[in-house]
This record gives structure tokens, sequence and C-alpha cells, in this order.
């Protein structure tokens, strides 16, 4: 991390006059005037990612044994953090959805910036992406034990949570985007512009069913963070 300290831009995190790279203060975390570290959460989402990138060929060709590996974290990017949202498990309290949909307003009046889908939009260094990609990093492991257990994986069988993110989460987010979207993507000899709206009503009526069946059939508890709704899968297990 030291060595790769340089290539952070300045306008990033900085303590004591250096850059930290993909890490972000966070308001609802504890701060002390002479600890500026307390409220920031590190991330360092393209570090790990390229970590998690060297170990495999190291390891199963040069039979390389990383100490601490398992201190690696999920990855906090759209994929992962897409996931929790489009299933519905994490959404935006009201008056967060109301200001990023007034800053989408703003920024879709600048030229050459998009107009046509309507989503809330945020800084990088908004509390609301800090707290969803923080929040992001605790499910992923949470989900990498809950997919162990139901596949009967233990021991060295287990899944590794590189694993998980490679042929679980990733894909799965993949797939129920590209599921979710379908009719708008099978509308041949037609631009977005022109059946817009159509094709944004029944995108989201495909949406809505791919959530009922995949994950309403089960019993959910709601709680709330200062950002964002909270909704979680009440498992019993015998």
């Amino acid at each position: 991390m030291d060595s790769l300290s340089p290539i952070w831009p300045a306008t990033r995190t900085q303590i004591d006059g250096i850059s930290i790279g993909d890490a972000w203060p966070c308001s609802i975390m504890p701060s002390h005037p002479t600890h500026p570290w307390e409220n920031i959460v590190p991330f360092h989402k393209l570090t790990q990612w390229l970590t998690y990138s060297l170990m495999v060929p190291m390891t199963k060709l040069l039979n390389v044994h990383f100490a601490g590996a398992e201190l690696l974290t999920g990855l906090p990017e759209y994929r992962n953090g897409g996931l929790f949202v489009d299933t519905g498990l994490l959404t935006l309290k009201p008056d967060d959805a109301k200001r990023g949909l007034d800053q989408y307003q703003r920024n879709a009046q600048l030229k050459g910036q998009p107009n046509m889908e309507v989503v809330p939009l945020f800084t990088v260094d908004d509390d609301v992406i800090v707290e969803w990609r923080a929040v992001t990093v605790g499910f992923l492991d949470l989900l990498l034990a809950e997919v162990n257990t139901l596949l009967n994986l233990s021991g060295r069988d287990k899944l590794s949570l590189a694993q998980m993110l490679e042929a679980g989460s990733w894909k799965v987010r993949n797939l129920f985007h590209v599921h979710s979207k379908l009719p708008l993507t099978q509308q041949t000899g037609r631009s977005r512009n022109r059946g817009g709206v159509a094709a944004k009503h029944q995108r989201a009526a495909n949406h809505d069913s791919v959530r009922r069946n995949c994950f309403l059939r089960y019993p959910f508890a709601s709680t709330s963070l200062p950002c964002l709704h909270l909704k979680f899968r009440i498992v019993s297990r015998k």
C-alpha cells in the first residue's frame, strides 16, 4: 500500500497530506480531533482486486502461501453492491432518495450528461455511497457463510470469498440484471427514446416479478441504517 500511494489522486482522502486511496470518511463514524482516521472507512477495492488476481496463479503455479489472506474483504463495487440493491435487500430512505433524484435532475441538464435512466445520483464520497459499500462488505461475509452451509461444504472444500465473488455474487447480479431488462433489449428496430415509457414500465414489472419469485417468498424483518433501509431474510434452522 505504501508503494501504491503515489498513484492515488491528491483529491482523495488524505492523512498528514498523503492520499490514502479508496477510503472515505463517513459522518456516522466516531471522530477524534487528534485521530483523523477514526471516521474513515477503508475499501481499497481495486487494490484488493489486483491482489486476488495475483494470488491465484502464484498459489497454484508457484505454491506460494500468503499469510493473512483471510483478511482480504469482499469487493464493494457495483456488481456485489448492486446485487443487494436489485434484490430489494437495501433501499434508500425517502429523504436520501429525493436528494439523489434532485442531484440527478441537475446533472441531467448539463450538456453531454445522461438523461434517460432516472436514478438517484450521489458522489463517491457521499455518506449514502460509503454506507452502501461498507454494508456490502459485511453482507458478502454473511453470504459466503450461507452459501457454504447450503452447499454442505466444510473444511478444505469450503468456497473462499474470492471464489464466491467470481462464481457467485458477480454472476448472479449480472443474470438478475439482464433478466429484469429483457423486454427492453428485445425491442428490435426501435430506439430507446421511442417506446421508452412502455419499456420502462415493462421492465419494472419484470423486475418486481423476479424479486417476488426469488426472494419475497420468505418472511422478512426490517431495520434501518442512517441512509439505507435494510430487509433481511429470517432463516430458521433445525
